[in-house]
């Protein structure tokens, strides 16, 4: 068994596939298979259309799918039996599948602390107000760790018991605060409830140890040179680098020869590009 892992979620859809290439081309590409398990969770049906090279864990996300919220499959994952093994890992990084590792990650251990990247889902008082009241009725501590990314990293153990916590969370605002769910961005919301139900988890649990980072959840849209990121994360733009104008294929008559890959926007694009051209 390896000593560190990526764990990720695999839906349906073919942009989903998409990304999961993507981020298995950087994978490779930042030479960290040898000492880096691939792990990816999917539904049985998915098997066939991963890697060898993946640890594949077949996981139907009952729960998710009973609460009619879809991005809480990913954090369902560490509340079933099969995810225990993670557990043993010195180093975990959950993250979504719409990322990509940049070659300074290959040397990056969390030493037992617990990283994220930078979030953006508190835009008023009233997201405040109400993590403040469902922190108070299910006793959980808050430490004033406020825009915790998605992404996490630390040792296996700590990954397992902030995605089993942040599941129960979410489930209850779900059931409490949103049972209607109305779509209210960029004021409280039941479509950001999974980072509001992380950063609950993570200040009651982790706050001692926890290392807000701009090296994780870096955004794809902003140039900067690629040894300055561990990770970068697709967020919602039209400008370069777009997870949307790459799956529409806007980026496919692009050289790669023309792109510089030490700068981040490049970067990205140079890796979906070459995973794109793998996918038969």
């Amino acid at each position: 068994m390896k000593n560190r892992a990526i764990v990720v979620f695999l839906d349906h859809g073919d942009g989903f596939y998409q990304q999961y290439k993507t981020l298995e081309y950087c994978w490779k590409h930042t030479e960290i298979i040898d000492d880096t398990d691939f792990v990816v969770f999917c539904l049985p049906e998915l098997i066939t259309k991963i890697s060898s090279d993946c640890k594949i864990i077949p996981f139907i996300p009952h729960g998710s799918n009973n609460l009619k919220y879809e991005f809480l499959k990913s954090i369902e994952i560490f509340t079933d039996p099969s995810a225990e093994f993670l557990s043993e890992y010195q180093d975990v990084l959950r993250t979504d599948l719409d990322v990509f590792l940049a070659p300074p990650f290959k040397d990056f251990r969390s030493q037992n602390k617990f990283y994220c990247g930078k979030g953006a889902y508190w835009n008023d008082s009233d997201v405040k107000n109400n993590i403040d009241k469902a922190c108070k009725e299910l006793s959980l501590n808050h430490h004033g760790h406020v825009n915790v990314g998605s992404t996490w990293y630390s040792n296996g153990k700590n990954i397992l018991e902030v995605g089993k916590l942040t599941y129960s969370i979410n489930k209850y605002l779900l059931e409490t605060y949103f049972k209607d769910r109305i779509f209210n961005w960029p004021n409280w919301t039941y479509g950001v409830s999974l980072l509001y139900a992380s950063e609950m988890a993570i200040n009651h649990l982790q706050s001692h140890n926890l290392i807000i980072t701009n090296k994780l959840d870096q955004h794809s849209d902003v140039s900067m040179s690629i040894n300055d990121s561990y990770h970068i994360h697709c967020w919602h733009t039209d400008k370069m680098f777009s997870k949307f104008a790459f799956m529409n294929g806007k980026y496919d008559n692009i050289s790669i020869n023309s792109l510089n890959i030490n700068d981040s926007i490049d970067y990205c694009l140079a890796c979906a590009l070459k995973s794109k051209g793998e996918i038969i």
